[in-house]
């Protein structure tokens, strides 16, 4: 038999028949995915540039994380490319440096992400459009940093379905 991947996060869907003798093995590994989708957190190092988010089917990958922890003395403006996946990311930018960080999708447009010391909730649609799905906070002071929504209907209707 041949398993598939989930459409959002790439988990394992067995099919009839398979782990005959061992789910207890397919189950744990499950377990593990869906609670780094849930709450877990992934960091990335960076000095600037592109770091893409890893995405590979039924196994660990950063892409499957709920929220992503960007550190490192930037050098250079920094990109993080998410999956063109439908998911939310909390992100905290913890950078240094007089540089700016970024998400976006392989294929989609950039999207200035929270500034240094702040975090935020970025959504990303199937079709591979980032938004910002909650104004970015200051995590030390609490204030909320000034943010220019983009609009984006099919985004917002999908949002809106999902409330």
């Amino acid at each position: 038999m041949v398993s598939t991947a989930s459409p959002n996060l790439r988990l394992e869907i067995p099919a009839p028949g398979d782990y005959r003798g061992n789910w207890d093995l397919i189950m744990a590994r499950l377990i593990d995915q869906i609670d780094d989708a849930i709450a877990g957190t992934t960091v990335v190092a960076t000095t600037g540039g592109s770091s893409t988010l890893t995405e590979v089917d039924y196994l660990e990958g950063a892409a499957r994380h709920a929220a992503v922890t960007v550190t490192g003395a930037l050098t250079s403006n920094a990109t993080i490319v998410v999956p063109a996946r439908s998911k939310s990311f909390v992100f905290l930018n913890q950078t240094t440096g007089a540089f700016t960080l970024s998400i976006k999708t392989p294929a989609g447009a950039t999207l200035l992400g929270p500034p240094q010391g702040s975090a935020g909730v970025i959504r990303v649609a199937a079709t591979g459009e980032c938004t910002i799905a909650a104004p970015y906070v200051n995590v030390a002071t609490g204030a909320v940093t000034g943010v220019n929504y983009a609009l984006n209907t099919a985004l917002d209707a999908e949002i809106a379905r999902a409330v």
